[in-house]
């Protein structure tokens, strides 16, 4: 089963840049980690400023 998601650029908190790749946004009053593909990684980053990256 093949899950996506949308995330607004201002609901981001952090990428992280190393294998497993994740992002992790603001959920309400908490912090949600979500998997990044390998296949995605690139895009992401293209899209999203150095202040996020760990």
């Amino acid at each position: 089963m093949h899950r996506s998601y949308v995330i607004a650029k201002s609901k981001i908190y952090r990428v992280k840049i190393t294998y497993p790749y994740s992002v992790d946004i603001f959920n309400g009053h908490e912090i949600t980690n979500l998997p990044v593909s390998r296949n995605y990684i690139n895009n992401l980053l293209e899209v999203y400023s150095d202040d996020v990256l760990q």
